[in-house]
């Protein structure tokens, strides 16, 4: 679960030209520069002691594709420099180059699959620093995952999509501008909403972010801020080779802040939830952006042409990206349940979602003793509350219904997403099984799948009854009972008399 509010996203049109930059663009204060020779070579999972390596990540949804242009996500660029550039192709495929494609000296990534539209997509890229020639292994340089936003899973891209290099590959340092959504004449432009971007500086020869530090980078910048970054050594962006900012802090004044406000800068469009500082919405001077750090405007973001950015540019999205499972409850009342009887099971998210059974109906896994059942999706879609309903067949036996477990909420083929906002898959996670939010620690509910049975003895020793013979019988039942009678007992060849209830599961006669 993030404790970082995601609470909107900017909308680009794709036509408009509309795309942001820094406040001064003229001015180099970025994560994402080169400015000084990379090393000869990179440890393995490590990243380098002279040059600059850093991080990145954007959170976005396709609206739509441009069949014939590509669409520009962010690019940082300089006329005389080598430029660095995220893109969808016109296949929706993500485009990541390194270099001068007007020249023909570039690197360049692409995914092997087209990305979706319409779905959140999280996508995280680091750098440790190597060189990045034609001649060099340059693609070891760099990693490109897809961060799933409902667990925080990661799939490494560069498994499955190409590298190349072209003329010299990219040898010049990387300098200029930082342009988000179109190139800056304002073509190349991108349709949809980009809810977060952030990049940063990594320390110079030290272990590469991890599965747990790249999933707070994307999906909990605050966290990540805390636990990474706040306090800790960092590396000072562009024309620096040392640590001499020691300590990073995000309030206060002077160099050490300035500094931190330079080596990472995190923007959440629109969000009405400042981490830290000041809120920093300005829709009067076109400023697009919410900072993790206060002070120092060089690295705001600002509207970079001249189309209009404002409160209407921006599109509401959930808390998380991902609805979640909040509540697993019962519409039946408290009691026992015996076979045949159907319960109605709830399961409530933090977002409206929907269901689609095309493919498959989602169940939910109860633990109903020596075979569980599944209580299959009935009906919910478009609110925040599905409900599934469980019919108790023999055999069936529980003291308290509940699940099996936090992943019993199963997609069986179907899907099951945010209905608007952030349209990603539903994190169908759930409480462990007892504990609070469950369906347990909710109702009390008991199911009995198990027929009764009754036990018959008679004192006849020797079983030789006879005419005339008599003999007391005994009725022992499995379950008590408070309307077991003589004439519920039909008898051959005899009567029954002298009837006697000696508990509720003892009968005599």
């Amino acid at each position: 679960m993030t404790s970082t509010l995601f609470n909107n996203a900017l909308h680009f049109d794709g036509t408009g030209g509309a795309y942001l930059t820094r406040t001064n663009t003229w001015v180099d204060h970025s994560p994402l520069s080169r400015t000084h020779s990379a090393p000869n070579s990179v440890t393995a999972g490590k990243t380098g002691n002279q040059s600059q390596p850093w991080a990145s990540s954007i959170i976005f949804r396709i609206e739509s594709i441009d069949p014939s242009n590509d669409s520009i996500l962010w690019k940082k660029r300089a006329a005389t420099n080598d430029h660095l550039t995220l893109n969808l192709d016109s296949a929706g495929k993500l485009i990541f180059t390194l270099g001068k494609l007007g020249a023909g000296d570039y690197i360049k990534f692409t995914s092997a699959n087209s990305i979706a539209i319409n779905e959140w997509t999280a996508i995280y890229i680091d750098y440790n620093g190597g060189r990045t020639r034609e001649s060099d292994n340059y693609s070891s340089r760099f990693r490109i995952k897809s961060i799933d936003l409902s667990n925080g899973d990661s799939t490494d891209l560069t498994s499955t999509g190409t590298w190349e290099a072209q003329g010299n590959g990219s040898r010049n340092n990387v300098t200029g501008s930082l342009i988000i959504g179109a190139n800056n004449s304002g073509a190349s432009n991108f349709s949809g909403d980009i809810a977060a971007f952030a990049i940063s500086t990594l320390k110079a020869n030290t272990n590469l972010p991890d599965d747990t530090e790249i999933d707070k980078f994307v999906r909990d910048p605050k966290t990540w801020l805390s636990n990474y970054k706040l306090n800790n050594h960092f590396r000072y962006p562009s024309q620096k080779t040392n640590q001499s900012h020691t300590r990073f802090k995000m309030e206060g004044c002077c160099a050490a802040t300035y500094a931190s406000s330079q080596a990472t800068q995190v923007y959440l469009f629109g969000d009405g939830m400042p981490l830290g500082g000041v809120r920093s919405d300005n829709y009067a001077q076109g400023k697009i952006r919410n900072r993790v750090y206060p002070g120092f405007s060089n690295v705001e973001l600002i509207k970079g042409s001249g189309v209009t950015f404002n409160s209407a540019s921006f599109t509401p999205i959930y808390t998380p990206l991902s609805p979640s499972n909040s509540s697993i409850s019962s519409a039946s009342a408290n009691g026992s349940y015996a076979i045949g009887s159907t319960i109605t099971i709830n399961a409530t998210f933090s977002a409206s979602i929907n269901v689609n059974t095309t493919s498959g109906t989602p169940t939910l896994e109860l633990e109903t003793g020596s075979t569980d059942r599944t209580a299959s999706y009935a009906s919910g879609s478009g609110t925040n509350t599905l409900s599934f309903t469980y019919t108790v067949q023999e055999g069936d036996t529980s003291g308290d219904l509940d699940y099996t477990g936090t992943s019993a909420l199963a997609l069986n083929g179907g899907t099951i997403k945010a209905s608007s906002g952030a349209a990603n898959n539903a994190n169908l996670t759930l409480a462990a099984p007892g504990a609070a939010n469950s369906l347990s620690a909710n109702k009390a509910l008991n199911i009995d799948g198990i027929r009764p049975t009754i036990a018959i003895t008679e004192d006849d020793a020797d079983d030789s009854l006879k005419a005339g013979d008599t003999t007391t019988v005994t009725f022992t039942l499995s379950e008590a009972s408070s309307n077991f009678i003589q004439s519920d007992v039909s008898v051959s060849g005899g009567a029954l008399s002298n009837w006697n209830a000696a508990s509720a599961t003892s009968y005599s006669a």
